[in-house]
């Protein structure tokens, strides 16, 4: 069985840390850039049947933005 895994993530930035940030997206993690806003929103989705693999992709993308304060 698989498990799917999905959320969105914003980012708040300036342009030169953003291009840095998309850099280092890993391939199937969808995101869109508003150019006007330097708003960064990106939408993890992940379908794994293990879920220690999935864990591990979760885990790298998050160290992608560091900590992440609830709001």
């Amino acid at each position: 069985m698989a498990r799917l895994l999905s959320a969105v993530l914003y980012w708040e930035g300036d342009e030169q840390e953003g291009k840095r940030l998309i850099e280092s997206i890993p391939e199937g993690v969808i995101y869109h850039l508003d150019k006007k806003t330097e708003l960064l929103e990106i939408k993890i989705e992940f379908k794994e049947e293990d879920f220690e693999v999935l864990r591990e992709k979760v885990d790298f993308v998050l160290e992608q933005f560091g900590e992440i304060e609830d709001s």
